[in-house]
């Protein structure tokens, strides 16, 4: 896939930095090196996954050594994604220099092999663990029909039928969620450098030795740590949408999704025009099971046309009074219901399993209803409108709900500007509370 400058500008930056300093690295012993860090600072829809692609191969293009990128994220949607997409999807042409495998189906011969770069794919729940008896097994104990090393060892050490060591470089998509245990774990593999994205980026408390090396011993200041990205460019290139409205609603739910739906509806009179015409969808962003003032137990008690969770409400106020067809809507959460209250055969309720999200992608939804559980990962360009419940909105809940909707459908901004606008709908029970927040 081709690069917008500005992608090959980050790319770029990120890659001669690493090789600079990976020829002269700090060490903290005569094996384990200083990692080069480095984060890319960059709103979601800009292209992240691309940039980080780009940049792995020409850092390959660079070492005299074959590298092995181990590439990590929190979340089961984002990494399976990912794999997809560098593995044989729209990614693949960008690292041909690279053996894509994930992590727990690598063997020591792939290691061993430096014909190619290694690039391995995994969630951070297969080790980030304090005790090693946790997580995935695998990662941790020797598997004795392959080697006498576990995975992780035989990471640790990577060494090439030569005896050389290989380069290893992690690469940690959507960084937001780095924690100390995480850093603690990826540390121990004594990685040449860690290359974090997203973009409400900050670094966990366990790099702060790591930053203080480089601050000292190499006079780095803190425009070294980062590589942003211009919003502005971001937007130029037609990636993502040209605007942002906001509505806020001191009103029942009712009130400010019927705004939303309004809105939405004129927004698709004008897709439905364009040569390439889609219909916009819109998500709705709530607690699960959480009842104002009823233990969720009681709740659940109730018939199905008493019951106050949020998704339940939500629902049948789209079916009910908006006359939304319910095979159009989903709920993408672990909404409870008892063995004996089961919910209606046209509630469509996916709790978010492997199979559940497949599931989801394959429905092609209009109205998704979920809690945080699809904060990160799922991207739909055709999504442009988005209600949310103000009990959701930590500041970085409400970057990565409004990165959902952010993307542009076909990257390319039209005369009709209702389908360059991410539209916001937020209702909260408080006067004053989005003057409190700002």
């Amino acid at each position: 896939m081709d690069l917008f400058k500005f992608q090959e500008q980050a790319a770029s930056q990120i890659a001669s930095r690493f090789t600079d300093y990976a020829s002269n690295p700090l060490m903290v012993d005569r094996l384990t090196t200083v990692p080069f860090l480095q984060t890319l600072a960059s709103i979601t829809g800009s292209g992240k996954t691309l940039v980080l692609a780009d940049t792995i191969s020409q850092i390959r293009d660079r070492l005299p050594v074959q590298p092995i990128v181990l590439w990590v994220s929190k979340g089961k949607i984002v990494v399976a994604q990912t794999y997809a997409n560098l593995s044989s999807g729209r990614y693949a042409d960008n690292i041909a220099g690279f053996v894509v495998k994930p992590l727990l189906q690598v063997a020591p011969s792939d290691i061993e092999d430096t014909s190619k770069g290694l690039l391995l794919v995994a969630t951070v729940g297969k080790f980030a663990v304090e005790d090693e008896s946790g997580g995935d097994r695998k990662v941790f104990e020797a598997q004795l029909d392959l080697a006498s090393e576990s995975l992780w060892d035989l990471l640790t050490n990577r060494r090439s039928v030569g005896g050389s060591r290989r380069p290893l470089i992690i690469i940690y998509d959507e960084g937001h969620n780095l924690s100390d245990l995480q850093t603690r774990r990826l540390l121990e593999l004594s990685p040449d450098g860690l290359i974090a994205a997203s973009a409400t980026m900050s670094l966990p408390a366990r790099l702060e030795n790591t930053i203080a090396r480089l601050r000292t011993d190499r006079g780095w200041r803190d425009e070294h740590f980062t590589t942003p990205v211009a919003s502005k460019d971001v937007v130029a290139s037609g990636l993502v949408k040209e605007r942002i409205a906001i509505g806020g609603y001191v009103t029942p739910m009712e009130t400010a999704v019927d705004a939303m739906l309004a809105d939405m509806a004129d927004a698709r009179e004008a897709a439905a025009t364009l040569p390439v015409p889609f219909r916009p969808k819109a998500i709705y962003v709530c607690s699960t099971n959480a009842v104002d003032g009823v233990p969720i137990a009681e709740d659940m008690k109730r018939p199905f046309d008493e019951r106050q969770a949020r998704p339940v409400l939500i629902w049948r106020h789209l079916v009910e009074t908006a006359g939304i067809d319910p095979e159009k809507i989903v709920i993408y959460s672990q909404l409870k219901f008892p063995k004996d209250a089961p919910p209606p055969k046209s509630m469509r309720v996916l709790s978010g399993g492997d199979r559940d999200y497949t599931d989801f992608i394959n429905g092609d939804f209009e109205h998704i209803i979920f809690n945080l559980g699809l904060q990160e990962g799922w991207d739909d360009p055709t999504c442009g409108f988005a209600y949310i419940d103000k009990e959701m909105a930590s500041s970085r809940q409400i970057t990565q709900v409004v990165g959902r909707v952010l993307r542009q459908p076909g990257a390319e901004h039209y005369s009709d500007p209702a389908l360059n606008t991410a539209h916001f709908y937020i209702r909260t029970d408080e006067r004053g509370v989005f003057r409190r927040d700002s």
